[in-house]
């Protein structure tokens, strides 16, 4: 078996989770491994800062990742709407 480069010595998987998107901007990817699998979060919309931009998750079920669900969008009411940044995750020690 040949020997991976150098900077994937301690991957894992190496994969896309989905092949196309139609929004411009999609950033700030965060993964965590939970007791049932992989979820990743990150950054959607036109850029930083606009109206648009939301937070979406996916999570690993089996070989396939699912379709990605907004998650944060900033908005309080109909007149007040906060920006969503990067996002993190994590997972607490022996939480669910």
């Amino acid at each position: 078996m040949a020997q991976p480069p150098h900077f994937k010595s301690g991957m894992v998987e190496d994969e896309l989770i989905y092949d196309a998107a139609p929004f411009s901007a999609c950033h700030a990817d965060t993964i965590v491994e939970r007791p049932k699998g992989l979820v990743t979060g990150f950054f959607r919309g036109t850029r930083e800062r606009n109206a648009d931009v939301k937070i979406y998750v996916c999570r690993k079920e089996g070989k396939k990742w699912t379709a990605r669900v907004s998650v944060a969008n900033g908005i309080q009411c109909s007149s007040l709407r906060y920006p969503t940044w990067n996002p993190v995750l994590y997972q607490i020690p022996r939480g669910d």
